[in-house]
């Protein structure tokens, strides 16, 4: 997420943007429910809201993801130098299912169905939070499953 971690590769990122990411995104998750409690609709507008931050972290992987210019313009310059790297892609696949999450629950709460918001919201926020405290990425986790039946390049396609 740094500008240094693009010039050395940039098919990895510093760690600590996408747990930055996940703090941020376990805050928006939990104003969502609260604010639902009160007002569905509302609840549906900030959900919505973060569906778009998680389209472009899915799309434009983790150095388009505005927490993550967040963290490269205003928290990475006051830390240390970076000594541990992900990979990109299993980062952009879990962006992806967070996306189908919060999707599903700015449905719900809009169509009327406030449970099955508030149960998409709580398994983005599970999700969320996991990775935010301990690091532990679930989409990440799930990634080389997934990736093991996406169809595989031929050579004249590679090129």
């Amino acid at each position: 997420m740094s500008s240094s971690n693009t010039r050395t590769r940039p098919d990895r990122v510093d760690v600590r943007g996408p747990r930055f990411a996940a703090w941020v995104t376990t805050a928006v998750l939990v104003v969502a429910l609260i604010v639902s409690a009160v007002s569905p609709s509302s609840g549906a507008v900030i959900l919505g809201l973060q569906a778009v931050v998680f389209a472009i972290g899915a799309f434009g992987g983790p150095r388009w993801h505005p927490y993550g210019r967040m963290f490269a313009a205003v928290v990475a310059p006051r830390l240390g130098p970076v000594t541990d790297r992900e990979p990109v892609p299993p980062l952009k696949f879990a962006q992806l299912v967070g996306l189908i999450f919060a999707v599903v629950g700015a449905a719900g709460f809009a169509g009327g169905a406030p449970l099955l918001g508030v149960i998409a919201t709580a398994a983005a926020l599970v999700a969320a939070f996991l990775n935010a405290a301990f690091g532990i990425c679930l989409g990440c986790q799930l990634y080389p499953l997934v990736a093991r039946f996406r169809p595989i390049a031929s050579p004249a396609q590679r090129v």
